[in-house]
């Protein structure tokens, strides 16, 4: 029997791929209280700055789980950062 670790792709510490889909991790959401990290899964772009949805629950931000992001400045050594919302039309994926 399979279960959903047998469908994880670790790449590094800040990207995985599920059954098909790439993930990252991205850095400095604004919020209330400390900055959040959360996975977003890239639906255009790179893993250095892309769009992607939000595949967490942010606990600090107005942010909702599914919600469109911008992110950018990643490089080799760093996690991309939030870069703002995006529009619905930046969804290459359709």
């Amino acid at each position: 029997m399979s279960n959903a670790i047998d469908n994880i792709e670790q790449i590094g510490n800040w990207k995985f791929i599920y059954n098909g889909k790439e993930f990252i991790k991205v850095i400095n959401f604004p919020g209330e209280g400390p900055s959040e990290s959360m996975w977003v899964e890239i639906v255009s772009g790179n893993d250095l700055e892309g769009v992607g949805r939000l595949s967490n629950h942010p606990v600090w931000s107005d942010l909702k789980h599914g919600d469109l992001v911008r992110y950018s400045g990643g490089s080799a050594d760093d996690k991309p950062s939030y870069d703002g919302l995006a529009e619905e039309k930046e969804d290459n994926r359709e």
